[in-house]
């Protein structure tokens, strides 16, 4: 494994994002949905990427803003 490799969250809102950090550890980059800048920060062949329930690996054509704190403000 690389050493510089991120986890990357997408589309987390509640609880299920608990689960994914027992399951794969806490993440590097939290990201609201997959958008442009998401993925062109995404190293594809390298990083760990964990979509929440309802997201897909569909890029959106506009970008969410930064996750800010508790509760995506």
């Amino acid at each position: 494994m690389n050493d510089s490799r991120c986890t990357h969250f997408i589309g987390f809102r509640g609880e299920e994002y608990w689960s994914a950090v027992r399951a794969f550890g806490p993440p590097h980059f939290i990201h609201r949905w997959l958008d442009q800048r998401a993925f062109r920060e995404i190293d594809w062949e390298n990083d760990l990427v964990v979509f929440a329930n309802n997201e897909r690996g569909e890029v959106r054509p506009f970008n969410a803003p930064d996750v800010t704190g508790p509760g995506y403000e």
